[in-house]
Order: C-alpha cells, then structure tokens, then sequence
C-alpha cells in the first residue's frame, strides 16, 4: 500500500502478489499469463492497465530479462515490441519448440522487402501487429490467440 491508502503498482518485470493471487483464486477460473516486452515504459503500462481484468500480465523493459521471465512465468502469451532481430527470432523458434502451445505477437513498425527475412519472421511469429497500435483490435487478436489453442494466424496485412 502506498501512503495514500492506495495500493501500489508492482515494478516492471514482476507481477503485483495481490493481483496474482486475486486473478488464481477464482473459483473454476484460470486466467491466461501474459508476458510482454516494449523498451517503452508507458506502453507497458497501457497494455497491463487495459488487460489487467482478463490475464495476469508481466511486464519488462529489459529485452535482457525476457528470457528469464518466460523460463519463469510459462506464459501462455508471448508479446514483444522490438525490431525482429536474429537474437529474438532464435528466441522466439526455441520457445516455441519448447512450449508449442505458447503464443508468440509482435508488434513493429515496417515490413523487410526481403522476402526470406519476412518468411523467417513468419515463422516465429503467430501474429504481426503494426503500429500505431489499437488496443481493441490487439484485445481482439489475443482473445482470438487464446481460443484456438495450436492453430497459427497468418501475420497481419
């Protein structure tokens, strides 16, 4: 609690114990983890306040402790907003290897005109959102993400 009498928010990279315990206790209800990296802090912060209701949500600005959340959390939702660099693709594939139920989103700004770069994205990737971002159409494709268990979605256009 802070001061104020209101409770704190948990840091960036941990999820809030009360929330957690609040979202895990509901009877014959399981709610689905959520993982996500974005270096912006206030974009963290939107997308946990928007989704905070529906998933327990943890949340990084760190790229580097990405990994180590994941390994941690088994999230059933992976959502990155980063450039898609060889290092997160090999991420990306080895999770998915690992954990093929696990969902992976990104979100970015450009396509490569390379095609083979695009189809190596594609096949890391369950769903390619572009920015600028709206919140109820990424609220849409997760919820969508969450009701076909092993089904891949082709990459937005």
């Amino acid at each position: 609690m802070c001061s104020d009498g209101n409770r704190a928010s948990a840091p960036l990279g941990t999820i809030d114990p009360l929330t957690t315990a609040a979202h895990e206790g509901a009877p014959g209800h399981k709610m689905n983890t959520i993982v996500m990296y974005s270096p912006d802090v206030d974009f963290c912060m939107s997308l946990t306040l928007y989704f905070q209701d529906k998933y327990i949500i943890v949340t990084t600005t760190d790229g580097n402790t990405l990994p180590a959340l994941v390994e941690t959390y088994h999230p059933a939702l992976v959502i990155a907003d980063a450039l898609p660099t060889s290092w997160i693709l090999r991420l990306f594939d080895t999770w998915k290897e690992a954990h093929p139920e696990m969902r992976v989103m990104l979100f970015r700004v450009w396509r490569y005109e390379d095609r083979k770069r695009e189809a190596a994205i594609n096949k890391s990737i369950d769903y390619v959102l572009y920015k600028p971002i709206d919140i109820d159409f990424v609220a849409h494709v997760i919820n969508d993400l969450f009701e076909v268990p092993g089904e891949r979605r082709p990459a937005a256009h």
